[in-house]
């Protein structure tokens, strides 16, 4: 019984981090696609240090290692690699827009980061209504 509610809680915070996960991603994509216009504006308003590089990779960073720690955490329970190969690829895909800064090339890899996510997140379920029966 005590197994079972440690593995209920294990869950839990194992679904609010992919959840988590997915929501940066599927912001930082928004904002690459918004910082053309985002850019324009605060420079007219005096905030241009707010467009700094720093910020952005930041976000990445801090992004890549929340969903790193959801696709694992989820891994060792469904053992599928799919949402890694798809993480992996659309942080490939970013590599040169990051290395640019081109922000179309980010906004796509964030997109299919998310997608890894979201991958992850139906795997998991799927291997969770199977074992419950």
């Amino acid at each position: 019984m005590l197994q079972k509610q440690k593995s209920d809680l294990k869950a839990n915070q194992v679904k609010k981090l992919s959840s988590w996960s997915m929501g940066l991603s599927l912001l930082c994509a928004i904002h690459c696609m918004a910082t053309p216009v985002f850019v324009a504006v605060v420079s007219l308003m005096g905030l241009s240090f707010l467009a700094d590089p720093f910020w952005e990779m930041l976000i990445l960073g801090l992004s890549a290692i929340i969903a790193l720690v959801a696709l694992t955490t989820s891994y060792v329970s469904h053992k599928n690699s799919l949402p890694f190969l798809i993480f992996g690829f659309g942080v490939l895909f970013m590599l040169p827009g990051l290395i640019w800064h081109i922000h179309w090339v980010i906004s796509v890899g964030s997109l299919i980061s998310a997608c890894a996510l979201l991958v992850n997140w139906r795997i998991k379920k799927q291997h969770e209504r199977v074992a419950c029966c």
